[in-house]
């Protein structure tokens, strides 16, 4: 029946190309700009299935595409149904509140500070007493249940000792998460909605725990943490700057000091026995940062416990831009490691007993024994996304092997993507889903096309030299790496604008030493950790992450080490990734040949795309002017948030000079007086508004300024009128963006030519969605509360 067909050796790997379909759905769901109600959901996987019925006996093909449609159709739906299951975005107030919740994590940051995970919080507005602690605080209203987390960063000087599952009280002041910094760009409200995230802040007070177990106090993670990084991550945040943004948008307080002086104020215990899984991940990791104070102890700490928020900043971007970052996320490298290495062992002390090696199913026992431990490697890491990946992958591989199947295959992958498409659709957005499965699509099918040479290679270096067979080993790796660095780099050119020259280099030598030095004494450490003797392994993987962690820096530090690419549309990437997907999965040459356009149309698709010609943040407080020549121009208010525009370098690929509109006021094509500047681009002039009209200090003269503006005819020629404050009267009739336009409207993109002016807003974009904040309205509710000392 298959033998006959243009696409019948194709068909015969519907499975393969289900989660294709499956996302290709998804896709679907969120492309629209308002929300699909439920027949659309639901009739359209009815119809098809009954289609696929009727057309049972029909051809092949035919079965086929209703085959493929009925998989989109439910993708689509799972989307929509993974939507309505989640709980609607809560009212954050914009004044201080008191917050109660039970804590479910405690993250160290790479500061010394400390962020607070609640789970259900109760938030109120709330009316403090004077002098009194944030227990004694009366709520002013009753408090709203969130059925959604909250993180909260904590005071330098708090005192308070948490594990998971205390109960505590705080003060705080919260934010909702932000609206994308673009059109277009990321949006961390999505993000935030399908985390279960509704919002974060940062505390005003010290914390109040309500209840502290009474016994089984031990050294705690925060403080041991913090001692440990104080003298490296004093150099890393002096690089970032002592007030520069916190992880959750907010401003961190000025003059922070030294890692150490921050490390300082933090609680000397905290108590035990509290937290499950959590808690123990915390005891672990204060255990080895203990050993090993410092970076290497942070990185020990992510490879063995997954609380990898103590990594300084400067480190992460060195094992980014030297293709190493994977590392540093635990994943299919890690489980493979623990895996193999509990395989090997099971096996080899059940190979040492004749009575068991004669009688006993050796190997899949190993198998199964190693597959558990993979799966207790996985929740002491916090079952991330790419973990949770590898661990499917691996029970598909031991069913395999329990039923004399091939191990590793397309069937396996494909499974381990509808389960995570299925239980979770919005996965597909995400960065590390993308990358992982790239990767790992690109090593099955690189190693299926080179099978054959690989196995008269590996069959000459069993019975060569020893030279032979390193060379051989060498061999492997090196493909392994170039497959899968090469499949994930588009992914990292969509989602960080940087593109790594010097990957297969850094992976050829940080990767054995991880696998076979890092990763076996940290696994060694913790099996020692009963006993008190984790020093006696922790000691030798310290050495082994400062060889890897000097590998990281040095290779970041090469010339071009990481290359700037300009932003990739949106559908460039779905393109590439059609391209990817049909150059490895596609049987025929012909189909495979053919797949090579798309991926090479999608990867020329951020030097065809043309990139706006100037950017306004969603608060007007940054408006960006992109030059010809790599470089771009800013005007930035106070208050200006440095991660926007860091955002917009990336997007634009700035490697040029990074100057303020005032100051360039002497160009050929900028002209600047005190209430604004004029700017000729294109054939069009854009006036950007510095001062609003007839201001609250010195009114007479502003509103004289004004007219003299008008009388002089400024507004004369405007093609766009940008203003960073309410641009009131201001030369009527003429387009404008200005601080009500952002703040109703999101951050907006404009695009200048001789032919005219194209306006592109954020909430046009991205339309009225569950995840999408409503428009603000004057006549909403607004809160009562006096603003706090620190607002």
């Amino acid at each position: 029946m298959y033998r006959t067909g243009f696409l019948a050796p194709d068909l015969q790997r519907l499975l393969t190309w289900s989660p294709v379909w499956v996302g290709a759905g998804i896709l679907l769901y969120f492309a629209p700009r308002f929300e699909p109600s439920w027949p659309w959901l639901l009739l359209p996987p009815l119809l098809l299935l009954a289609s696929l019925v009727l057309a049972w006996r029909r051809s092949v093909p035919a079965r086929g595409a209703l085959f493929c449609l009925l998989m989109a159709a439910i993708g689509f739906a799972a989307a929509g149904l993974s939507t309505r299951r989640m709980p609607p975005m809560p009212d954050v107030p914009t004044r201080a509140v008191l917050a109660a919740g039970t804590v479910g994590a405690v993250d160290l940051m790479p500061d010394g500070s400390r962020r607070v995970t609640l789970l259900r919080p109760v938030v109120a507005l709330a009316m403090p007493r004077r002098g009194g602690a944030p227990a004694a605080m009366a709520a002013q209203e009753p408090g709203e249940s969130w059925r959604r987390l909250l993180r909260v960063r904590l005071r330098d000087d708090d005192q308070a000792a948490l594990l998971p599952g205390q109960r505590i009280v705080l003060r705080a002041l919260l934010h909702a998460p932000p609206a994308p910094d673009r059109p277009g760009g990321r949006d961390p409200q999505r993000e935030a909605f399908f985390s279960g995230l509704g919002g974060s802040g940062r505390a005003l007070g010290p914390v109040a725990p309500s209840a502290v177990p009474a016994a089984g106090f031990v050294p705690g993670l925060s403080a041991v943490a913090g001692a440990s990084i104080g003298a490296d991550a004093g150099g890393a945040v002096a690089a970032r700057g002592a007030s520069g943004t916190g992880v959750e948008g907010g401003s961190r307080s000025a003059g922070r000091g030294d890692g150490a002086r921050a490390a300082a104020s933090l609680p000397a215990i905290v108590p035990g026995g509290a937290g499950g899984m959590r808690g123990l991940r915390e005891r672990v990791a204060a255990r080895i940062l203990r050993v090993l104070p410092g970076v290497d102890g942070a990185i020990a700490a992510t490879l063995l416990t997954g609380l990898g928020t103590a990594i300084p900043q400067a480190d992460r971007d060195a094992f980014a831009a030297s293709g190493l970052a994977h590392i540093l996320a635990v994943a299919g490298l890690h489980l493979a490691i623990v895996t193999g290495l509990a395989v090997g062992t099971i096996r080899f002390l059940l190979s040492r007993f004749e009575w068991t090696a004669l009688f006993l199913p050796c190997r899949e026992m190993a198998a199964i024994g190693g597959l558990g431990a993979g799966g207790f490697y996985m929740l002491m890491t916090g079952m991330h996304l790419p973990g949770i990946r590898a661990l499917l992958m691996a029970s598909v591989m031991v069913l395999a092997l329990l039923t004399g199947r091939r191990a590793l295959s397309f069937r396996g992958l494909a499974v381990a993507a509808l389960v995570m498409l299925l239980w979770h659709p919005a996965v597909l957005l995400e960065v590390g889903f993308q990358m992982s499965f790239a990767a790992v699509l690109a090593l099955i099918s690189g190693y299926e096309a080179l099978r054959p040479a690989m196995r008269r290679l590996a069959t000459e270096a069993h019975h060569g030299t020893p030279l032979r067979r390193a060379t051989m080993h060498g061999m492997s790796l090196l493909t392994t790496s170039v497959f899968a660095g090469l499949a994930s780099l588009p992914f990292a050119m969509f989602h960080f604008g940087r593109m790594q020259l010097y990957f297969v280099l850094a992976n050829l030598l940080a990767v054995p030493i991880t696998a076979l030095w890092v990763m076996p004494a940290g696994l060694l450490s913790l099996l020692a950790m009963p006993v008190g003797a984790e020093r006696l392994f922790l000691l030798p993987m310290g050495w082994g992450i400062e060889i890897v962690l000097w590998l990281a820096r040095a290779v970041s530090s090469l010339p071009a080490a990481s290359l700037a690419v300009p932003g990739m549309p949106a559908p460039g990437l779905v393109v590439l990734s059609a391209g990817l997907i049909g150059l490895c999965l596609f049987r025929r040459p012909f189909w495979r040949l053919a797949s090579i356009l798309p991926l090479v149309s999608g990867l020329c698709s951020p030097w065809m795309a043309r990139p706006p010609d100037l950017l306004v943040s969603g608060d007007a407080r940054l408006i960006a002017l992109r030059e010809s020549g790599g470089g771009m121009v800013v005007n930035a208010m106070p208050g200006a948030s440095a991660l926007v525009l860091e955002s917009w370098k990336r997007f634009w690929a700035v490697t040029g000079r990074v100057g303020a509109i005032p100051d360039l006021a002497g160009a050929a094509d900028i002209a600047c007086d005190p209430a604004g500047c004029r700017i000729e681009r294109r054939g069009r002039v854009v006036l950007l508004m510095l001062r609003r009209p007839g201001g609250d200090d010195d009114d007479g003269a502003r509103a004289e300024d004004a007219d003299d503006e008008r009388s002089a005819g400024a507004c004369q020629g405007l093609s766009l009128l940008v203003a960073p404050v309410p641009a009131g009267d201001a030369c009527r009739g003429v387009p404008r963006i200005d601080r009500f336009t952002v703040w109703r409207q999101g951050s907006q993109a404009v695009w200048l030519s001789r032919d005219g002016i194209e306006l592109r807003d954020d909430r046009d974009f991205r339309g009225d969605r569950p995840w999408v904040a409503p428009v603000p309205s004057r006549g909403g509710r607004r809160p009562t509360l006096p603003l706090a000392m620190a607002e």
